[in-house]
């Protein structure tokens, strides 16, 4: 099995923002010393971009970041098995969420902006308080690290994807997993929900996407193409 700290054996690597002349704005992590971003919208000229902050005070990689709905703050995750919270008109770090044992491969952001989930290579997702810093429930069940979190539109459930191959959506009320989605025959690399809360879409190491009916826990449609 790969290491999870490979991508942080050069040291920290800093969060840049950017923003561009037309006001289109993106957050990126730099990697090996290359800032990479995305636009919001097609057609930005990417040579008139420009650094407007680094955010600085993680101690290994980062590998996910996510910004509040009110756009003034972003989250971050990173090797040195914690999360950040940022102010960007300070560029100051305002908290930093421990509890992680391993790395934290994935973060993102309840629509209420009140509070963040986390996926770390030990097995378990968190859900934290951004106001008091505090994890308020440790979701557990996966039997392999995760890699990545995402928020359903309602904000009461997360899915979650794993090495361990599989997916699992969890109740945030209750802490406990309401359905695990099983089908890819490789570790599960990515998640993300449709707007409308129904379906979840799947990217695993097995080349495949699958597209999953969050209601029945059947994968609805498997999507070929990558090599």
């Amino acid at each position: 099995q790969r290491d999870p700290q490979r991508r942080g054996r050069r040291g920290a690597e800093p969060i840049k923002v950017t923003q561009s002349i037309w006001d289109a704005s993106a957050v990126a992590t730099a990697s090996r010393g290359k800032l990479r971003f995305m636009p919001f919208f097609e057609g930005v000229d990417l040579s008139k971009l420009a650094v407007l902050r680094t955010l600085e005070g993680h101690s290994k990689s980062v590998t996910s970041v996510a910004v509040f709905p009110d756009g003034r703050r972003v989250v971050s995750a990173s090797g040195d098995n914690t999360l950040k919270v940022w102010d960007l008109e300070t560029g100051k770090c305002v908290a930093t969420l421990e509890g992680h044992s391993r790395f934290v491969h994935s973060v993102a952001v309840f629509p209420d902006g009140r509070r963040v989930v986390s996926g770390s290579e030990d097995e378990t997702l968190k859900v934290w308080d951004v106001e008091t810093g505090e994890c308020v429930a440790t979701l557990e069940g996966h039997s392999d690290g995760v890699f990545d979190v995402a928020v359903f539109p309602d904000g009461r459930r997360v899915v979650s994807a794993s090495q361990d191959n599989t997916l699992k959506v969890w109740d945030v009320a209750t802490g406990k997993c309401v359905a695990t989605l099983e089908g890819h025959s490789g570790e599960v690399k990515c998640v993300a929900v449709s707007p409308d809360g129904r379906r979840v879409v799947s990217g695993s190491e097995d080349e495949t996407l699958k597209v999953w009916d969050v209601e029945t826990g059947k994968c609805v449609a498997t999507l070929e193409g990558h090599s």
